[in-house]
């Protein structure tokens, strides 16, 4: 008897050319997943049903049909990483594996390219050499921190070359400095069904038999762990209209009979909750003054939810996934200390439109994560006794950014109400 170890797979995915195509026949178009080890579950879904045809005897059952294999799954939890090679000056940002699993969850990408600074950079604007793709809603990277750590800003607008910030840097960058390029994903508040993009996994067990192609699949659930000192998650769940075993008759690649092979991952820089801040800004004021803030917990909950339609004519009856209107798509949680004022309160009971950016890492060299939320309102505040110290949590949900200027064909990233700004 030949045993097979159940924590060793290896994963890579493709977006589709049209939804549900067998993308197995140019297996190295596919891109490595570095999925955390023991998190990898996948349901390989083949419902059966009785006829309920009339019985004779009392312990007489008919023989079920098969039914579409719609409903396969797969689950896997990753690390929240970044790029290796940095989006410097003429360098475009790389979109990778993470951002071709975020894009397909999420809806909506854009790849920057680096440039520099020209003359005249404040600590709200910032002339560059070549602004072509620095889209408002994108964020840049700017070596303006404390030891020239790296500082992540949203762009508010921009005319010509110069760009106007979200939230002030913490100093003026001189010219030539690096304005570093970034990937940012995004929940597209246009989508339609035109701008569903289907994702396919190519799953391989220990087992030479175990190797499976998903195609025609759709974001189920995401959700992001956040903790001081720790490296930020994310955990996917995955459904599909249609399944194969990828034994090469079945499906255009063979990934049956040899031994599993050996993955190698890239672009998968990871970072830790540490040399991190995290503020909440008052959206339409640039000013850093207040805005930081000392979490004990944050918490960033994503709300997207795609309709499977049914067809007689589509795969598996799948027609295709179309993301559908479910409010709010983001909402969250930070628990910060309760000290003498009442701001939160204050926030919640005025509705103030407040702005969440969360940025994970500040080195010029590994690089960084921002997780923006631009547009909210504080729904709750409450009284916690956390350790010993008392604190609040205060609770917030997303609405569409309204304070960006839209360049014209780049409104969805402009009105985002979730960025995730990679760097």
């Amino acid at each position: 008897m030949t045993l097979y170890l159940g924590n060793l797979a290896r994963l890579r995915v493709i977006q589709e050319s049209s939804f549900g195509t067998d993308m197995s026949g140019t297996m190295n178009s596919f891109l490595e997943v570095p999925f955390s080890e023991g998190t990898l579950t996948a349901t390989l879904m083949q419902p059966t049903e009785s006829p309920k045809h009339a019985q004779q005897r009392a312990d007489g059952y008919p023989i079920e049909v098969l039914l579409p294999k719609v409903g396969s799954k797969v689950e896997f939890e990753c690390n929240l990483e970044t790029f290796t090679t940095k989006a410097t000056s003429t360098v475009a940002a790389t979109k990778g594996w993470l951002g071709t699993l975020l894009e397909c969850a999420l809806g909506g990408s854009h790849l920057m390219t680096g440039t520099v600074a020209t003359t005249g950079a404040t600590t709200t604007s910032i002339p560059v050499s070549v602004a072509t793709t620095l889209r408002p809603g994108a964020a840049i990277g700017l070596p303006s921190g404390t030891g020239s750590a790296l500082e992540v800003r949203e762009i508010k607008s921009k005319s010509a070359s110069t760009l106007t910030l979200k939230l002030a840097a913490s100093s003026s960058i001189a010219a030539a400095a690096t304005v570093y390029g970034s990937a940012t994903y995004y929940t597209d508040p246009l989508t339609t069904g035109a701008s569903y993009i289907p994702i396919q996994f190519a799953l391989e067990g220990h087992n030479t038999e175990d190797r499976w192609l998903l195609k025609g699949g759709a974001l189920e659930s995401l959700s992001i762990t956040l903790a001081p000192g720790q490296i930020p998650k994310l955990k996917f769940a995955w459904i599909f209209a249609d399944w194969d075993q990828a034994d090469g008759a079945l499906t255009s690649g063979d990934l049956v009979g040899p031994q599993l092979g050996q993955a190698t991952f890239i672009n998968a820089v990871t970072l830790v909750q540490a040399d991190s801040e995290f503020r909440v800004a008052t959206v339409g004021t640039t000013s850093m003054s207040g805005t930081l803030m000392q979490p004990s917990s944050i918490e960033f909950k994503p709300n997207i939810k795609f309709a499977m339609p049914r067809t007689p004519s589509g795969v598996n009856t799948v027609l295709q996934f179309v993301r559908v209107h479910e409010a709010p798509v983001l909402t969250g949680t930070f628990t910060i200390p309760y000290e003498a004022d009442q701001a939160q309160f204050t926030a919640r009971d005025a509705r103030s439109v407040k702005a969440v950016f969360y940025q994970i890492g500040s080195s010029t060299t590994y690089g960084a994560i921002m997780l923006s939320a631009p547009t909210v309102q504080i729904t709750d505040v409450q009284r916690a006794n956390v350790d010993g110290v008392m604190c609040q949590v205060v609770s917030w949900k997303a609405r569409l950014d309204t304070d960006t200027t839209a360049e014209t064909s780049y409104e969805s990233i402009a009105g985002a109400a979730l960025r995730i700004h990679c760097l």
